[in-house]
Formats: structure tokens, C-alpha cells, sequence
């Protein structure tokens, strides 16, 4: 097993521990629609 897939599987474990599946799938999305993300984050503050 080399350390490049290791480290993508540990990054995935994290984020499932942090987020739901749902956040997930907006944080996927927010990283090539930046203006997407304000409104996610302005859409959980209230």
C-alpha cells in the first residue's frame, strides 16, 4: 500500500468524522464555486 493512497484514505476518514454527507458534498462542490461557499456558510449561520 503506498503512502500517497494512505494519506487519501485518512483525509476521507477525517472529513466523514466531520461532516455529514451532505456538508460533504457542498465542501466538494464550494472548491471549484467559490461564491457557492458564502452562501453555504451564510445558509448553516442561520
Amino acid at each position: 500500500m503506498n503512502s500517497t493512497s494512505l494519506s487519501m484514505t485518512s483525509k476521507r476518514l477525517s472529513n466523514e468524522i466531520l461532516a455529514s454527507p451532505k456538508d460533504r458534498r457542498a465542501g466538494s462542490r464550494t472548491k471549484r464555486d467559490p461564491g457557492r461557499r458564502n452562501r453555504i456558510m451564510i445558509r448553516q449561520k442561520k
